[in-house]
C-alpha cells in the first residue's frame, strides 16, 4: 500500500539525513576527516592532483584510514590505474569501510581482470585470457567490453558459432557497440554467412 511505502520511504530518508549530520559533525571535529573531506571535494571538483594529495595527508596522519585508503582507490580507478585502485579499496574494506566503496571495488577488479586478460591474449595465451574475461563477466554481467574481448578469443579460436551468440548478446543489450558488430561480421563471413 501506498502509505506503507512512503512511511518506509520517509524513514530511509531520515536515517540518510542522520547519517550524514553525524558524517558532518564527525568531520568538523576530526582533522584527519577535514583533510578526506577536502580530498572528495577535490575529486568531485575534478582536481585529481589535490584530491590524491589530501588523501595521501591523511594516510600520513592515520595509515589504517578507511575513507582516506577508499578515496584514493576511487582516484586510482579514475585514472585508470587498477591495480593500485583493487589494492587501495582491499584495504579500504579491510580497515572497516564495509560496503562503501564495495561498488568501485568492483569496477577497478573487472579492469584489472580485463587489463590482465588482454595482456594474456598478446603472449598468446588465450586459456588464461578466456579465465580472466569470464571472471570479469561474473563481476558485472551488464559491462559488454570484457564480453566482445571473450567473443573475440572464441573467434580467434575458431569457435564461430559460440562467439557469434556472444557477439549478438552484446548486440541485443547494446544495438550500436562497434566492437561487437565488427567481430560479429568477422565470425558471418568466417561461416560464410
Amino acid at each position: 500500500d501506498d502509505a506503507t511505502i512512503r512511511a518506509k520511504l520517509d524513514a530511509i530518508k531520515g536515517q540518510q539525513q542522520q547519517q550524514q549530520a553525524t558524517q558532518v559533525a564527525g568531520a568538523a571535529s576530526n582533522p584527519v576527516r577535514q583533510i578526506v573531506q577536502q580530498g572528495f571535494d577535490a575529486m568531485d571538483a575534478g582536481d585529481l592532483e589535490r584530491a590524491g594529495e589530501r588523501f595521501q595527508a591523511a594516510l600520513a596522519q592515520h595509515p589504517g584510514d578507511a575513507d582516506a585508503l577508499g578515496g584514493m582507490g576511487v582516484l586510482r580507478l579514475k585514472q585508470e590505474k587498477f591495480a593500485e585502485a583493487v589494492d587501495f579499496l582491499d584495504q579500504a574494506a579491510k580497515h572497516g569501510a564495509g560496503g562503501r566503496y564495495r561498488s568501485a571495488q568492483n569496477s577497478a577488479t573487472y579492469w584489472l581482470l580485463s587489463e590482465q586478460a588482454s595482456a594474456a591474449r598478446s603472449a598468446g595465451n588465450r586459456v588464461e585470457a578466456r579465465s580472466l574475461l569470464e571472471r570479469a563477466i561474473r563481476l558485472d554481467p551488464r559491462e559488454p567490453s570484457a564480453q566482445v574481448a571473450l567473443a573475440d578469443v572464441m573467434a580467434e579460436e575458431g569457435q564461430y558459432a559460440q562467439a557469434e551468440a556472444a557477439y549478438r548478446r552484446v548486440l541485443k543489450q547494446q544495438p550500436d557497440n562497434p566492437d561487437a558488430t565488427r567481430g560479429l561480421v568477422g565470425v558471418l563471413a568466417a561461416q560464410n554467412k
